[in-house]
């Protein structure tokens, strides 16, 4: 059995309403319980500028 691995790919929406994408994480734990959409959005907020977060920042899950 393969393990399937994940990316998180961040974007901003501007306040003109486009999309940019800011970042990626590529998932390393293999404990299911412990990814949530909080912990996930924690990683942006660690590394992403302050201003960035004033727009709506959401982020898109890939198989990789």
């Amino acid at each position: 059995d393969e393990e399937k691995k994940f990316k998180y790919k961040f974007y901003q929406r501007t306040v003109q309403g486009k999309d940019k994408q800011i970042g990626s994480l590529t998932e390393k734990r293999r404990d299911p319980e412990r990814i949530t959409n909080a912990s996930i959005m924690n990683y942006i907020k660690q590394i992403a500028r302050a201003e960035v977060l004033n727009d709506r920042v959401y982020f898109v899950r890939v198989e990789i």
